[in-house]
């Protein structure tokens, strides 16, 4: 291979022939001496390839011009800027296109379907018809908030729920880097609009286990396990259609929640299909004990209408192997539950959280309701849960002798809503303590003051006081109400603070 090199007051132009004898040009310099203190990874030459010498030496006439300027730059830098600078001014929905196909959990695993697609919704419906054609570094403060402005009022959730995503969107581009020196798309996020997260927009329906039952028998035969299902083990309406029948282990008396059904939106973005997929979180599959008041309702239900194999689906679709669709479900849950007073705008949902309200009202600890209902609240993960074998047996027992009563011996007043027993009513019979009098944010928050002072009850006095130290003033004084040691946990708190 032939090579000439001519040499130059700056830099050189070598000449080389490629396998077909065809010749071209090689043009190279070394970089300043003092640039190498601002870029680490600077090579000792800087090198271009051309077809054509003039060009080559121009090349080299305008390297030399902008070190001679103090303007230079190592050309990858200069590329990256540039390619930064057509991103910033890119559409917003372009910028969407792309951050949604890079866009990760936080473990770096892919985002599950169902969350794509409800992105791509918000996105679709109450961000791109009003930043879509908007440059992304144009997308100001006063434009966010005229965003907000607009928004239907009617839809508090939605302008929630859409303005996190943009929130993240533009965090995401003012934080990640572009380059090798760290410049990112835009300086700083527009977003600074505060918006206050929306109150509940449904009220959990408090269910009695006769009620329970009554729902279940309005249901069709096939689908009554369901009710149980949701209303005694706390399962997602996902993770009642997943159970197959390898999941229902009568010999040891235990289920297994392993997956979960959802509804994805069809790849054409016409219609969605059913998939049969994981969990909602890897904390959520779990294995929850049967209840003896269940177990020959159970057997029944494998027996006439599950799926035949180990992979037999409890709950297939009508007239196939494939899973039920959840909204099926949801549709006769509400017919049956129409017929019930007191439970008219009851959801499906509503099951699971009565389920385990109802563990913590017969005394379950935080670390039992977290297994039986499989998540994780980072509010209490910092305290030490003294669940054991005996305990669970005890409160697991209870609750199967509330529902053995109510399957066996219907109430009197069946059907009756003035004759239920309240959820506060039910804490009282137990001796957990009723939080109607403490000023709290919504059930939920209710429900954790309850299981708090639960857990809080069941630690050694010393270790009590050091929890409930780490509290603010206000929310220490709502536990303390709730504990049935109230008055000793009193004493050693003011002792201490004398």
């Amino acid at each position: 291979m032939a090579r000439k090199s001519k040499r130059r007051a700056f830099g050189s132009v070598i000449t080389r022939t490629n396998a077909h004898g065809k010749p071209y040009y090689e043009a190279r310099y070394s970089p300043p001496v003092d640039a190498y203190a601002r870029y680490a990874k600077l090579p000792e030459r800087i090198s271009k390839l051309f077809d054509d010498r003039t060009q080559a030496e121009a090349w080299l006439a305008s390297e030399k011009r902008l070190i001679d300027l103090e303007q230079w730059e190592p050309p990858a830098e200069r590329k990256a800027k540039k390619l930064q600078k057509q991103q910033q001014a890119m559409p917003f929905r372009e910028y969407a296109a792309q951050w949604m196909e890079m866009k990760r959990k936080p473990d770096g695993t892919p985002l599950a379907q169902t969350t794509i697609d409800k992105k791509w919704e918000h996105l679709n419906n109450n961000l791109i018809p009003f930043f879509g054609d908007m440059p992304l570094n144009q997308i100001t403060p006063r434009a966010v908030q005229e965003w907000g402005d607009r928004f239907d009022a009617s839809r508090p959730h939605a302008k929630f729920n859409a303005y996190a995503i943009l929130k993240q969107m533009m965090n995401d581009a003012a934080t990640t880097p572009v380059n090798d020196i760290g410049e990112t798309l835009i300086a700083i996020s527009p977003c600074l609009m505060r918006l206050s997260k929306p109150g509940k927009q449904h009220k959990t329906a408090i269910i009695s286990t006769e009620q329970l039952r009554q729902v279940a028998n309005l249901m069709p035969e096939r689908f009554r396990f369901a009710i149980w299902l949701g209303g005694c083990y706390g399962l997602r309406i996902g993770e009642v259609l997943a159970l197959r029948r390898k999941d229902i282990d009568i010999t040891n008396k235990v289920i297994h929640i392993r997956g979960s059904v959802k509804t994805v939106v069809n790849k054409d973005g016409e219609g969605t299909h059913v998939e049969l997929g994981t969990t909602k979180t890897k904390g959520s599959e779990r294995t929850v004990d049967m209840f003896p008041a269940l177990a020959e309702m159970t057997a029944e239900h494998l027996r006439r209408y599950t799926g035949r194999g180990a992979e037999g689906l409890l709950f297939p679709a009508p007239h196939s192997d494939s899973p039920m669709r959840p909204n099926s479900l949801t549709e006769t849950f509400i017919r049956a539950r129409l017929r019930v007073p007191g439970l008219e705008k009851a959801r499906f949902h509503d099951l699971r959280h009565n389920a385990l309200s109802r563990l913590s009202e017969h005394g379950a600890s935080r670390a039992l309701i977290m297994q039986a209902g499989g998540h994780v609240t980072d509010i209490y993960s910092k305290y030490q849960d003294v669940t054991s074998a005996t305990h669970k047996r005890q409160v697991l027992g209870t609750v199967d002798a509330e529902l053995s009563q109510s399957i066996a011996v219907p109430s009197a007043a069946a059907g009756s809503a003035s004759a239920q027993p309240t959820q506060s009513e039910a804490a009282s019979s137990t001796g957990v303590a009723d939080v109607s009098d403490v000023h709290v944010k919504d059930d939920a928050d209710a429900d954790g003051l309850r299981e708090m002072a639960v857990v809080l009850d069941a630690m050694a006095l010393g270790e009590r006081v050091a929890v409930l130290r780490e509290l603010d003033a206000a929310r220490r004084a709502q536990v303390v109400r709730l504990l049935t040691t109230r008055v000793k946990t009193m004493v050693e708190l003011l002792k201490n603070e004398v």
